[in-house]
């Protein structure tokens, strides 16, 4: 455990790293389930209590998602192996991360802008804003139809796939120290096309006034008394 401990300050660096780079989804993309765990474990440190059971959970989840990662994903993997060490094997040990993760991280001011973002049915990737006091800010997504792309220090971005259903929204959560805002983001349904209107000839063919059978079946009037049809 004193190893644990003697590292706490490198581990810390390493773990907002690991952290920054998965959340940008830049080259891999966590699944439906899998980000639910990830989130998990990325804020796990900010509990009060020692429960390394519900870590193994989340731990194993991500672990049941490694085989979609094709040649593995090298981050995720020093991600989970920093979360064995920290969250499940000593108490001292997570309390000494914990307090190593905190310090620091007060925010008084944090600020998104925009709070609502509107994506036609076509997608494409739009700016959040953002104004923090805090060492640094989180971005917790869970909709799979839109990700976060390009965090940096003053912003992140949002892009949404195309939209061939129904009209979507979801919360983004930004958070800073204790402080915490949302970002609406909404888009629109799929354009569906209806097809054009067919037209048909008038079903009798003979002038219901004077009798007389039209040359043009489509014309709207009789070309002997020129009464409408």
């Amino acid at each position: 455990m004193d190893t644990l401990l003697n590292v706490i300050p490198v581990k810390v660096k390493e773990w907002k790293s690991l952290v920054a780079e998965i959340e940008s989804g830049t080259n891999r993309r966590l699944r439906e389930g899998e980000d639910k765990a990830f989130y998990a474990l990325r804020d796990y440190w900010k509990n009060s209590h020692f429960n390394p059971e519900i870590c193994q959970k989340h731990l194993k989840t991500i672990k049941d998602n490694a085989r979609y990662h094709p040649g593995g994903w090298t981050e995720l993997k020093l991600f989970q192996r920093i979360c064995v060490d920290y969250y499940t094997r000593d108490k001292d040990a997570f309390v000494a991360f914990q307090k190593a993760m905190g310090e620091g991280l007060t925010a008084t001011r944090l600020k998104a802008s925009p709070t609502t973002l509107s994506f036609e049915a076509k997608g494409v990737s739009k700016t959040v804003k953002i104004e923090t006091d805090g060492v640094s800010y989180e971005v917790t997504n869970t909709a799979h139809w839109c990700r976060i792309v390009n965090k940096t220090e003053t912003f992140f971005q949002i892009k949404c796939q195309d939209n061939t259903g129904a009209e979507g929204s979801c919360n983004i959560i930004v958070k800073s120290g204790n402080l915490e805002v949302s970002v609406l983001v909404k888009q629109k349904a799929a354009v569906t096309l209806q097809p054009a209107a067919q037209i048909l000839p008038p079903t009798s063919q003979y002038c219901r006034f004077c009798g007389r059978k039209y040359n043009n079946i489509y014309s709207k009037f009789c070309d002997k008394c020129g009464k409408k049809r």
